[in-house]
């Protein structure tokens, strides 16, 4: 399957997401909870959380931080 060039953007934001949430929601579930029953649950649904968060703020932002950085990096 591939995707087109002009949704290589979302497709990145969306895994960077998924990979970022998944690894920070659990370090903070572990540390906050420890590896006890019901740990997958409570991460699970942290993660979940997290990463429906995450993408639409990342969808938003982006573009605007990738303007204001151009503003500063040299051509």
């Amino acid at each position: 399957m591939r995707i087109k060039k002009q949704n290589e953007m979302k497709m990145t934001l969306m895994l960077m997401a998924l990979i970022m949430t998944s690894i920070i929601t659990f370090i903070s579930v572990s540390l906050n909870f420890g590896l006890v029953d019901g740990f997958l649950v409570k991460w699970l649904k942290s993660w979940g959380l997290a990463f429906v968060l995450a993408v639409p703020i990342m969808l938003l932002l982006m573009p605007r931080l990738r303007k204001f950085v151009a503003k500063y990096v040299e051509q």
